[in-house]
């Protein structure tokens, strides 16, 4: 285990080199979130029970990603991963405590146990399973259900949640007695121009537009888009952004806006905040108005 003393640690060769040891909790990962240690007495013994919630996909460095394995894989493993004196011996599994699901795979819990309590944990012979004891499982429960929400977390940081944050949205979500649905910001000062430009018959187009669009809204293929990690990455990404700058720029000032406040706001747009290196290039330019 890599956060034991190193001169402890067990190396194995083949071929006279060293076989790399596989960390699941990925330690060493700046990303990675440990969370606090807690201990569960039982019988005079003591368990140690340590949560660590993986980085996202985008966070994975090459190494990393060797080591996860594929991406059914990091769904597969989820779960608890048991060491009875510091050897592995269950992993990958909830114990029924909670069920395995897309948002969980970023939540591995590492249990320590003695050797003393082989018995309770129903430690077969071969130290190659174990069954998780009935007078623990509320309070390992308990555990889990804290590290799995951070997990959850990860993902609804990376989606926003805009009733508590402070950003101008493309896209507003919007809670119907339960039913969430999708609408296009209309308060956007690009959107409000491009309809005052338009007559009565363009204005109704758009807007029957824009019905079909939210209502087309692919909910179901961006589900399975993410449960892949399948990320698109556009190499014109920086130059699409940059235009878009430039026309809500043109916009204030043709609404006699003050350009220096005006870029301040760009900096609430959520579509600007993966493209920071276009609001720096466009504070550069307009620097002097």
């Amino acid at each position: 285990m890599n956060d034991e003393n190193p001169q402890n640690r067990v190396h194995i060769f083949f071929n006279n080199e060293v076989v790399e040891a596989i960390d699941p909790f990925l330690i060493n990962n700046p990303a990675t979130q440990p969370l606090a240690e807690q201990t569960i007495t039982f019988n005079n013994e003591i368990i140690k029970v340590k949560p660590y919630i993986l980085p996202y996909i985008s966070k994975l460095t090459a190494k990393d990603k060797r080591q996860l394995g594929d991406l059914s894989d990091m769904r597969k493993n989820q779960g608890f991963y048991v060491y009875r004196n510091k050897r592995l011996i269950v992993w990958g599994t909830w114990f029924k405590l909670i069920k395995s699901h897309e948002l969980n795979k970023l939540t591995r819990v590492r249990v320590d146990i003695p050797n003393s309590l082989d018995s309770i944990w129903n430690i077969d012979i071969k130290k190659s399973s174990a069954q998780l004891p009935d007078s623990i499982k509320d309070r390992l429960k308990s555990i889990v259900e804290n590290a799995v929400g951070k997990s959850e977390r990860v993902y609804k940081y990376r989606g926003r949640n805009i009733s508590s944050d402070n950003l101008i949205h493309v896209w507003d979500v919007i809670d119907d007695r339960g039913k969430y649905k999708y609408k296009i910001n209309k308060d956007i000062p690009l959107y409000k121009e491009l309809v005052e430009k338009l007559d009565l018959q363009g204005e109704r187009y758009l807007d029957s537009f824009i019905e079909m669009l939210e209502n087309s809204f692919p909910f179901e293929d961006i589900y399975y888009r993410m449960g892949k990690n399948e990320v698109q990455v556009d190499d014109n990404d920086f130059e699409k952004a940059y235009s878009v700058a430039l026309d809500m720029i043109e916009v204030a000032k043709g609404q006699n806006i003050d350009i220096k406040n005006f870029l301040k706001t760009l900096e609430c747009h959520d579509y600007f905040l993966k493209h920071k290196d276009v609001l720096e290039r466009i504070k550069r330019e307009y620097s002097d108005e």
